[in-house]
């Protein structure tokens, strides 16, 4: 449990970052995972947490975590 709530931060925090502070965006991400078990198949929960960790792991190290400043 804890290693999925800190991947999907890490992926929230990435869309977040990613597209210019966009609420909307991290919201539409947030229902799609909540929704996902209403029309795709069940994975095994370790196969699901695995598989989430690799997204975030791509995501980290091929430089897409960054912070961007914004200017106001």
């Amino acid at each position: 449990m804890v290693l999925s709530t800190v991947v999907t931060a890490i992926l929230f925090t990435w869309i977040f970052n990613r597209t210019g502070g966009s609420l909307l965006l991290v919201a539409l991400f947030h229902t799609s995972i909540t929704s996902k078990g209403y029309f795709l198949p069940s994975l095994p929960t370790l196969t699901e947490e695995v598989l989430l960790a690799l997204i975030a792991l791509a995501v980290v190290f091929g430089g897409g975590l960054t912070i961007h400043k914004r200017v106001e």
